[in-house]
């Protein structure tokens, strides 16, 4: 990992902290290391009774996030994760960057958001969300913010559902991998549970104190220390830090575990800011949060989640879980008071009740019930009919208060789909109907999906691919109605790699699409992608890549639109196991000029250490831009990197879980 750099003060630069004596740092991080493996090690320590609090806390984990490295800070109890994938009932969501801030309960996913759903997928830039909550909010940046409001699990009311406010976007955006990497304390891993009172609990985790590794554990599932020291029995203080920007820190909790009868954990923390001069928020801040859960009977069980602190705000619900004919039948009842901050009070009572009848199909039903008449129900139905064909309907209705007048908004949600899958293609239809019944206004969405497999042709040697969607709206409200449409269909057609001669193989793919709208905006795209590989026996492979991309537009008899191409070769060195290299470089044939070009190579040194470097030359600006050195240490479950970086011009170490 990236150590702290030390640095002589410049001309407009804030002043560092300074540099602590040699000595004193080694013995305070010799410490630090022997009391954290003392402690962990003590929490997690073999015939301890019953399963440890990392299990426990995993089997209830309203998030688990799966990354390919994830940087989590004690210090702001916030972390980032990079190519990260989660599950968001009812959708599995991959993302590039997910950056959390635990304390404000925000969530936020960057860089190519995917979330899939029973074959479909919903695209957008970022996604908001509050795992615990039923709103999420997607982002699109285009040449203008686009916002959809998301509804994440099932009967959810459109109070609970209401997408996460700017304060907690704002929030989650400024975590920041360099402000956890100069935390005190912080670990990487590569999963992340998190559980209802929002502690985080690790697995393969290496902790850091100043930005050094300091200990680590290789058999634990729990490694993550804050939260192994929270759920340890009784009363216990976690942590009491000091930092810059936020002042005195403290967090105590009290934590009753008994398997199979109680799970409790009530936490206080405090902030004191007086102490940080120009703080522009308050000058101490008190938060009171418990989670506790009891069974009762193995059909019976009772739940209360409470949070309140000196801002005023209050959250409070008690709800019981009871389940009939081996719990086929499940029902719960809760009844809820929440008071945000500046808000009038709401109480809610609620009824949710499922029914797995087999064959015949799951039933559900909810229905809640606010003050100041305030409603909200929902039931869903979905059966499989036959070995092929899948029939869902779901509705919604919600009355609840909108704004501080107290005006109310009335709005019937209904969906159906019925979808047939075979070997051959996939045929989905849906019906979407949404009426605002305060506004008088509906809008109908008649959908019909269709998508082939892969066609085989020729013995395998090409697959085809074909599907189509058609969309059909509309919207109608005080007298007038309007409608439009939609139909975009794809066509791929790709080839097995073909052998022209020996150690020479040919592969290619194509694309076509046709967008056509009732408006007239229609688009016809088309690209081609062509492969040559050629191999030597010794080692060495010689790869060239050929793309056309086209996309055009019929305006007034002219066509409009954009034509791309790219020429790539790579060439692949292997001759053993202690080397490989590749060079690579790109060609636009349309502007006649070389682009960029690369260059990689690893090589063997010594006793599991190995050289890497990756060099790059960008031919527009004629010049050398990017130079990364490495040396590698193979350590088993971790991975021990010195670089060295031309662009920050930096010496870094890294430590990387597998």
């Amino acid at each position: 990992m990236k150590p702290p750099t030390q640095r002589r003060q410049r001309p407009g630069r804030p002043a560092r902290r300074p540099r602590p004596a040699p000595g004193a740092a080694k013995k305070f991080r010799g410490a630090a290391a022997f009391l954290l493996t003392a402690l962990l090690t003590a929490s997690a320590a073999p015939g301890a009774a019953g399963p440890s609090a990392g299990e426990a806390s995993a089997k209830r984990a309203v998030l688990r996030v799966e990354a390919e490295y994830i940087a989590y800070s004690f210090d702001r109890h916030a972390f980032i994760a990079r190519n990260a994938s989660f599950d968001l009932p009812p959708y599995r969501v991959s993302c590039g960057t997910l950056r959390a801030d635990l304390s404000a309960r925000a969530f936020l996913a960057l860089g190519g958001v995917v979330l899939t759903r029973e074959g479909e997928s919903l695209r957008a830039d970022a996604l908001s969300f509050d795992p615990a909550a039923s709103g999420a909010l997607l982002l699109d940046y285009g040449d203008s913010l686009e916002a959809r409001s998301l509804t994440l699990g099932a009967g959810a009311d459109a109070a609970a559902a209401a997408p996460p406010p700017p304060a907690k976007l704002r929030a989650a955006e400024a975590v920041s991998l360099a402000a956890v990497r100069g935390s005190l304390l912080y670990a990487v891993c590569r999963s992340l549970d998190i559980t209802p009172a929002y502690d985080a609990f690790g697995r393969d985790v290496v902790l850091y104190v100043e930005g050094l590794e300091s200990v680590g554990f290789r058999s634990l599932k729990l490694s993550a220390a804050e939260a192994a020291l929270s759920r340890r029995p009784g009363l216990s203080l976690n942590s009491l830090w000091f930092s810059r920007d936020r002042g005195i820190r403290g967090r105590a909790s009290y934590s009753v575990l008994d398997p199979g009868r109680a799970d409790s954990l009530t936490r206080l923390e405090y902030e004191e800011h007086s102490v940080i001069k120009d703080f522009p928020g308050p000058a101490r801040q008190a938060d009171l949060t418990t989670d506790s859960s009891w069974t009762l009977r193995p059909d019976l069980g009772l739940g209360f989640r409470g949070n309140a602190n000196t801002s005023g705000l209050l959250d409070a619900r008690l709800w019981l879980d009871k389940s009939w004919a081996q719990k086929k039948l499940s029902t719960r009842w809760d009844l809820t008071l929440s008071r945000p901050v500046g808000q009038p009070v709401e109480t809610w009572l609620g009824l949710k009740a499922a029914y797995d009848a087999g064959g015949a199909g799951r039933l559900a039903a909810a229905g809640r019930l606010g003050s100041a008449g305030q409603a909200v129900g929902d039931f869903s139905y979905a059966a499989r009919l036959g070995g092929n064909l899948d029939f869902q309907a779901s509705s919604l209705y919600t009355r609840v208060r909108r704004g501080a007048d107290g005006a109310r908004s009335s709005i019937l949600d209904g969906r159906l789909r019925l979808s047939y899958t075979s070997r051959l293609f996939n045929l989905a239809s849906d019906y979407h109907l949404n009426a605002d019944l305060a506004e008088g206004r509906t809008l109908r969405s008649p959908q019909l999906r269709m998508e082939s497999g892969p066609l085989p042709f020729y013995g395998g040697l090409l697959q085809a691919g074909l599907s189509n969607v058609f969309i059909h709206n509309t919207l109608g409200g005080k007298g007038s109605s309007s409608s439009s449409y939609s139909n975009n269909t794809a066509f791929r057609l790709s080839a097995a790699p073909v052998p022209l001669a020996r150690g020479l193989l040919l592969d290619f793919s194509l694309a076509l699409e046709q967008f056509l709208e009732k408006e007239g905006r229609n688009f016809t795209s088309g690209g081609a992608v062509v492969n040559l590989k050629r191999r030597w026996p010794a080692g060495v492979t010689l790869e060239g890549f050929y793309s056309l991309q086209s996309r055009r537009r019929t305006r007034g008899g002219l066509l409009e639109g954009t034509t791309s191409q790219d020429l790539s070769g790579v060439l692949r060195l292997q001759p053993s196991e202690g080397l490989n290299a590749w060079v690579a470089a790109s060609y636009d044939p349309k502007n006649g000029r070389f682009k960029q070009s690369f260059a990689d190579l690893t090589l063997a040194v010594i006793r599991g250490w190995r050289f890497h470097s990756l060099l790059q030359y960008d031919f527009v600006l004629n010049k050398l831009s990017n130079v990364d050195l490495y040396l590698i240490r193979d350590a088993g479950r971790f991975e021990l990197r010195l670089m060295w970086r031309s662009l920050s011009r930096q010496f870094l170490v890294e430590l990387l879980p597998k």
